[in-house]
């Protein structure tokens, strides 16, 4: 259990114990006093052994917990006897390790259930898999019980760079959502602890203050570097469970989240001064697989994406969105802009130094045969005009990086593209010393360009990192 005393909202979860008349009860160590408090989700009240969430905002002179809403837990997963069935998370409660809860859900083994290691205990980081079994549990077949690393390879994981120079990485290990740090003026990576899922972590948008919004299917962590300690965002509402989330930090400090699977056109604006979410109006067009950038305006660009239909003789066309939406946080609407020559799933969108995007690569919808000849690799819409142009460069595979010349390198091969989107002219560099795939890219202050983990060409997750400058 862990909990934060800031002026952010405080969560925590656990079994309650001590349940007392003046309805105060404990969580651990921690007495909670829910005597006014909000209550969702319990069958008949708050009763002993109930798993729980608490939300409050301060300690009173006792150190107790004022709660201002208290929501029940259901252990129970969703389907029937026999489903499969995976959970990942803190081990929250531990009696022996044929015998524990993993983030409230029951794990039972039996003599066919493997682990990795053999050793499960409380405030470990653990996954299990297996079945369902009639109680809502899980009657575990393996269990990997995750352990902090320097280092460890990763691939399509996610870097932040911090206000103060060092790298957040997240996402790609074999086990769990474990951050870890990278240093570049000591070129060491330090354990940074774990999400307390990796549902919730599907994007990392830094936020103002230098902590890291962690935003998953339905909730997210705030995660604070100084600290390595995160704090629970909370439910969005009504927001279905979906993945591929792309967020955007608007100009005043809040975070938009729009879209997502399955075929959604929900948005909603994240506040760091309150810790919650706050629904606003619909896309026009649902979207996932999009993008989402920031224009010197303080409008959001929400650009192509997959709308959640598939291709059929009854569809019109196009069959996904080939225009582009506009999201303004003065009147919290989105109206539609240009269209793009085609449309674009799994894209890129850059930033230029003009404040334009240069929209890369993607796969092309389906309304225009494939390869579509006419479609352009590289398109730019203006943020002045809102209109959208395309550059006369080939198909350049690789990660877009923004460099401090206002040019964009493309990396991942031995040789490197780069593209000068003023006047759409390609040259070519140096490339990495590794050629790779699903790695990270981040451009330091120093101009150097930061390159860490990966896939190579035989297949292999990488550890390794290297540094691109065009010289190397």
């Amino acid at each position: 259990m862990h909990v934060e005393r800031t002026v952010m909202p405080l969560h925590l979860s656990g079994i309650v114990t001590e349940l007392a008349a003046d309805k105060t009860f404990k969580i651990g160590n921690l007495v909670v006093n829910s005597s006014s408090a909000q209550l969702s989700g319990f069958p008949s009240g708050i009763a002993e052994g109930d798993n729980v969430r608490v939300t409050g905002t301060s300690l009173d002179s006792s150190g107790t917990l004022v709660a201002e809403a208290v929501a029940y837990i259901d252990p129970a997963l969703p389907g029937n006897p026999g489903d499969f069935a995976e959970v990942e998370g803190w081990v929250t409660r531990f009696v022996s390790a044929q015998d524990f809860d993993v983030n409230e859900h029951h794990v039972a083994t039996d003599s066919n259930t493997s682990y990795s290691p053999s050793s499960v205990a409380l405030d470990r980081f653990a996954r299990v898999s297996g079945t369902r079994d009639n109680n809502g549990g899980v009657l575990a077949s393996s269990i990997e019980v995750c352990t902090l690393t320097a280092g460890p390879p990763r691939s399509r994981h996610k870097a932040v760079l911090l206000s103060n120079g060092k790298v957040l990485l997240t996402g790609g290990p074999y086990c769990g959502e474990e951050l870890e740090l990278f240093d570049p003026s000591t070129q060491t990576f330090e354990p940074a602890g774990f999400l307390a899922s990796s549902d919730e972590g599907q994007s990392a948008t830094l936020l103002a203050d230098g902590k890291v919004l962690f935003e998953g299917y339905v909730a997210g962590e705030v995660y604070d570097p100084t600290t390595q300690q995160s704090v629970g965002t909370g439910s969005r509402v009504n927001a279905p469970h979906r993945g591929n989330v792309t967020t955007a930090r608007l100009l005043d400090g809040r975070v938009l989240i729009a879209g997502g699977h399955p075929n959604s056109r929900r948005a909603w604006l994240y506040d760091p001064l309150t810790n919650r979410f706050n629904a606003v109006g619909d896309m026009i067009s649902a979207r996932a697989d999009h993008t989402e950038t920031l224009l010197p305006s303080g409008d959001v660009l929400i650009a192509g994406g997959w709308n959640g239909t598939y291709r059929d003789p009854n569809d019109g066309r196009p069959f996904d969105p080939q225009f582009v939406e506009l999201f303004s946080p003065r009147t919290l609407t989105f109206q539609m802009s240009a269209c793009m020559a085609a449309t674009r799933t799994g894209h890129t969108a850059t930033s230029l130094a003009n404040g334009d995007v240069l929209l890369l690569g993607g796969s092309r919808g389906g309304n225009m045969p494939y390869p579509p000849a006419s479609l352009p690799y590289a398109e730019v819409f203006s943020a002045t005009s809102h209109t959208i142009h395309a550059l006369s460069t080939p198909d350049l595979p690789g990660s877009p990086v923004l460099l401090p010349n206002g040019k964009v390198v493309l990396l991942g091969g031995a040789t490197a593209a780069v593209l000068d989107p003023a006047t759409g002219t390609v040259t070519v560099a140096p490339g990495l010393i590794t050629a790779r795939t699903d790695f990270s890219a981040t451009l330091l202050p120093d101009g150097r360009v930061l390159v860490i983990g990966g896939i190579d060409e035989n297949g292999t997750t990488l550890a390794s990192i290297e540094y691109w400058s065009g010289l190397n």
